[in-house]
């Protein structure tokens, strides 16, 4: 059922304010409204209250809500049997006369608060972990490489989405993302040190959106792992080495021809490895093998 259909909402406010008994004696029973048949007219089965099951001669059974306000006689269609239970018409019925008590027509009060509910959960959509992630990766992606966006945005979905993606930016705790960079910490360290300084620029944007009053993101001591991870520097290679190194690369039989053709343009060029990728990317068939001019 849906939150949003009048029969929840009448449900959920009889739950809220606790109305649990009526002032006069119900009349059906389960076994009698399953029983009652349609006539050559309309059969009225009253419960009480002014609840009444409507059984056109078509047989379609249906539930009625009958009462007075501001002087006039009105009508509030509960719901349709079996779909609607003898037991929750019964708690629909009580929600929609504690409102007329007060001078509201049920049907008026359950379209807006439909439209209130609706616009709510239209925010919240908008304001998830996920959403928020996504404009963030929006902004920041105009000066990074798209091999380096799709990385930071698998690290994130594989990593981070199945935890706190669904749920609302606002709500996210630091304790529940302590909780997950730790658990990811004992695992793969580095990962979980790229994940939580993502996490913590995610919650810079929110905040400068004003979406969230603070930045939830731990500290990045609470990733023991990562903290105690030393970068140990390569050896450079000598320069007397190079001829060497490129011929045993050139005899490498099971080395991909586009990785050797890559590591010719980065020790011949100086190249970054991403424009280096991109150039190769960028290779025609036809074109002449990288490194080897003829």
């Amino acid at each position: 059922m849906s939150a949003h259909t009048p029969l929840a909402i009448l449900l959920d406010l009889s739950e809220e304010n606790r109305l649990t008994s009526d002032d006069f004696t119900c009349a059906l029973s389960a076994a009698r409204v399953r029983a009652t048949k349609p006539g050559t007219t309309p059969t009225k089965c009253a419960d009480g209250g002014g609840l009444t099951l409507y059984i056109p001669p078509t047989g379609a059974k249906v539930w009625r809500y009958r009462y007075r306000l501001g002087g006039k006689e009105q009508i509030l269609t509960v719901g349709a049997y079996p779909d609607v239970s003898l037991e929750h018409a019964r708690i629909a019925h009580r929600a929609a006369r504690w409102l007329v008590a007060r001078g509201i027509h049920p049907l008026s009060y359950a379209e807006q608060e439909a439209r209130r509910r609706a616009e709510e959960a239209q925010a919240f959509d908008e304001h998830t972990f996920r959403a928020i992630a996504e404009k963030w990766q929006q902004a920041t992606a105009t000066n990074l490489a798209p091999r380096t966006v799709e990385h930071r945005r698998a690290m994130l979905d594989k990593h981070v989405m199945q935890t706190i993606g669904a749920k609302s930016i606002g709500s996210i705790t630091r304790k529940e993302l302590h909780s997950m960079l730790t658990e990811l910490d004992q695992v793969s360290p580095v990962t979980a040190r790229h994940c939580r300084g993502y996490i913590r620029q995610i919650f810079e944007y929110a905040e400068d959106a004003e979406l969230v009053d603070a930045n939830p993101t731990p500290r990045a001591r609470v990733l023991v792992n990562a903290t105690k991870r030393s970068e140990v520097p390569r050896k450079a290679l000598p320069l007397n080495h190079l001829g060497e190194f490129l011929k045993t690369l050139d005899d490498a039989p099971e080395t991909d021809p586009t990785t050797k053709a890559a590591l010719r343009l980065l020790v011949l060029t100086w190249c970054r490895t991403s424009e280096v990728i991109g150039a190769l990317g960028r290779v025609r068939p036809g074109d002449r093998d990288v490194g080897h001019p003829s």
